[in-house]
């Protein structure tokens, strides 16, 4: 009976503390932060978990480290009376992610987002991109509504495929002075090797495409997710927005069982959070905020302290200006 019984997770919990003292020693003696070849060769030789941590570490000691304390060191943006008018002064404009319309369970329609941006006294809204459509029908609706927009400070919190959106626009479009920053939680950065494996080859092209077809969603959104489609190799960024990568780091044991074979599938890219790399993150400007312990779909009891401490830092940002 055990050759068929399926698992309940990838594997049991290791001990953390051995691991992440383990890791710091390893990365003592490498400078900045690791690159996605050192991190390829400590998965091949020193296993999948011990890469994340050692990312995790590297990161930690870095600008970006800083940036993580200093978040965690916020107070939680209180709903007095002149906390809320410093907020109401902010839009705050939430992209949500793939299928949001038909699986708000995940999460990534950016619900909690708008609660929480409410009870702190911004004006905040939830753009109503298309929920299986293209990153570009997708990127139109986001520029036409910014065109349109008189906020005098935005900024754009998106969510999995919405960041990618967010990411093409601001790299794409004339984008107003009035977005000051974009907050990208558990974005697809650089694509995702999953959508480059449903299109390498003409059966699997076939396949997907009568997929795509079935479940109403546009077959564009593969071509557009490959890490090869030239969208991805665009480095231009506004210089005047500041941009934060809130980027899960799970080990294997911390996966929700929906990632499980996805995450497997791509143990050949290193570290990764079930949709993406994580090390991809580092192709984009600005901060990154390393979430410990948890997948793509940011499953977490933080989830909602890191939500309030974000948009403090967020309201004090706009009042420094």
């Amino acid at each position: 009976m055990k050759l068929f019984r399926k698992p309940i997770f990838v594997e049991a919990i290791g001990d953390e503390v051995l691991l992440a003292q383990k890791a710091r020693r390893q990365i003592e003696t490498t400078p900045g932060l690791l690159d996605k070849k050192t991190l390829l060769k400590l998965t091949r030789e020193q296993g999948i978990d011990f890469a994340a941590r050692c990312f995790y570490e590297s990161l930690m000691r870095s600008e970006h480290g800083r940036f993580k304390r200093a978040i965690d060191s916020l107070e939680l943006n209180k709903a007095s009376a002149g906390n809320r008018d410093q907020a109401g002064k902010i839009k705050l404009i939430i992209i949500p992610g793939m299928f949001y319309i038909e699986h708000p369970e995940v999460g990534a329609d950016g619900k909690l987002i708008l609660s929480i941006a409410k009870q702190c006294g911004f004006n905040a809204e939830l753009l109503a991109v298309e929920s299986k459509g293209s990153m570009a029908a997708n990127v139109k609706i986001i520029e036409h509504y910014l065109q349109q927009d008189k906020a005098v400070a935005i900024w754009i919190l998106s969510l999995s495929k919405g960041s990618a959106e967010v990411q093409r626009y601001l790299q794409s479009c004339d984008v107003p002075e009035s977005v000051k920053g974009w907050l990208n939680i558990a974005g697809i950065n650089q694509g995702s090797p999953h959508a480059a494996r449903k299109i390498s080859s003409s059966m699997r092209k076939v396949i997907y495409k009568l997929l795509c077809r079935m479940f109403g969603v546009d077959y564009a959104v593969l071509v557009e997710l490959d890490p090869a489609h030239d969208h991805w190799n665009c480095d231009r960024f506004p210089h005047s927005i500041e941009c934060i990568h809130v980027v899960p780091i799970p080990l294997q044991a911390h996966l929700q069982s929906m990632l499980m074979s996805r995450y497997r599938k791509l143990k050949q890219y290193g570290p990764n959070d079930g949709i993406v790399p994580i090390v991809d993150v580092c192709a984009l400007p600005g901060s990154i905020y390393p979430v410990w312990g948890v997948d793509h779909f940011m499953r977490t009891p933080d989830l909602s302290v890191l939500l309030y401490k974000f948009l403090t830092y967020i309201r004090n940002q706009n009042k420094s200006e």
